[in-house]
């Protein structure tokens, strides 16, 4: 795990409308590229060139598979 800034995990929380006090967990994975884990669901960051977040979109991990 790798712990992103703060500024950057509050806008995900933001982004996906869930409280400022939940965990934010920062993975990443050279074929998927950055991911987080909250509350139990799994969500792929894509950041711009800046490193600001471009988009997000939740995965599904399937017996170690990633979807």
């Amino acid at each position: 795990m790798v712990k992103r800034d703060e500024v950057t995990s509050r806008k995900v929380l933001e982004l996906l409308d869930m409280p400022m006090q939940t965990m934010v967990y920062w993975h990443y994975n050279v074929a998927v590229g950055w991911y987080v884990s909250i509350s139990g669901r799994t969500y792929r960051v894509i950041l711009d060139d800046a490193f600001s977040i471009d988009h997000i979109e939740e995965m599904q991990i399937l017996s170690g598979e990633i979807r």
